[in-house]
């Protein structure tokens, strides 16, 4: 399945992968930074997501992993620091699992490594079946809240929240959330990865409240964790310059 993706920068690579309902295009606060940094940047849009095509059903996590990890082979990248949000952090995650050689530092973004609840899986699934019935465009507006501190968000950051998650393909969105209800558990994973690790949250994060980034960070042998204060769920759009000096912290550069 071949991926739709931007390459910036000559450099040391590193491979940035978006959350549910985004594309490729929530990372363009980061490029030119990246890029100045000596780094070579690689965006990725997820199947099903921006102007990559739907992955086939049924859909697993492997799916996503395995586009990206044959889309890092194609690109002759032996080796990457790679960063995941949200989803795309369950993405990297599930890389790690099955292609370890290709991961040198990993970054999570307000995700979880553990997996759904019951309550919590059967809520995807209902809401696959809502997405594929009525669109995306009112579900939407009831998830933003979730993603960004509205009352400090940047009105430019709400405005590029709220088109990349109208312009998702349903369709796409559905196969995302089964694949996410069914995800393994991730924890073994960060419990196995020795080289260097950053997880990142925001601290209004609903998902997180501050309950999740740090543990994962005291998990992994080399872990470490960063807090970005007065954001969401979605540190790289909410507050960007922020979000890009912890990153280049970690990165070097």
């Amino acid at each position: 399945m071949g991926l739709a993706y931007d390459d910036a920068g000559v450099g040391t690579p590193v491979v940035l992968l978006h959350g549910f309902l985004f594309d490729r295009s929530m990372w363009r606060g980061q490029v030119a930074a990246l890029s100045d940094a000596g780094h070579r940047v690689v965006r990725v849009d997820l199947p099903g997501f921006g102007d990559s095509d739907l992955p086939g059903e049924p859909t697993s996590m492997a799916s996503y992993s395995d586009a990206v990890a044959e889309l890092l082979d194609r690109l002759g990248l032996s080796t990457v620091a790679l960063v995941g949000y949200s989803m795309g952090g369950q993405v990297a995650l599930d890389l790690c699992a099955r292609r370890r050689d290709l991961v040198e530092r990993l970054v999570l973004v307000d995700t979880v490594a553990h997996p759904d609840p019951p309550e919590v899986a059967s809520g995807r699934r209902a809401l696959a079946e809502r997405l594929e019935r009525e669109g995306v465009e009112e579900y939407a507006e009831e998830f933003l809240p979730q993603l960004l501190h509205v009352a400090d968000a940047p009105a430019e950051a709400i405005a590029h929240a709220r088109t990349m998650m109208r312009g998702a393909n349903p369709d796409g969105a559905a196969r995302a959330l089964r694949a996410r209800a069914d995800r393994p558990d991730y924890t073994p994973v960060l419990e196995a990865f020795d080289a260097p690790l950053l997880v990142v949250a925001g601290e209004h994060d609903p998902f997180d409240q501050g309950r999740f980034g740090a543990a994962m960070a005291d998990r992994a042998p080399a872990g470490r964790f960063a807090l970005v204060p007065g954001v969401g769920h979605t540190p790289p759009l909410e507050a960007p310059s922020r979000f890009t000096d912890v990153l280049l912290d970690f990165l070097g550069g």
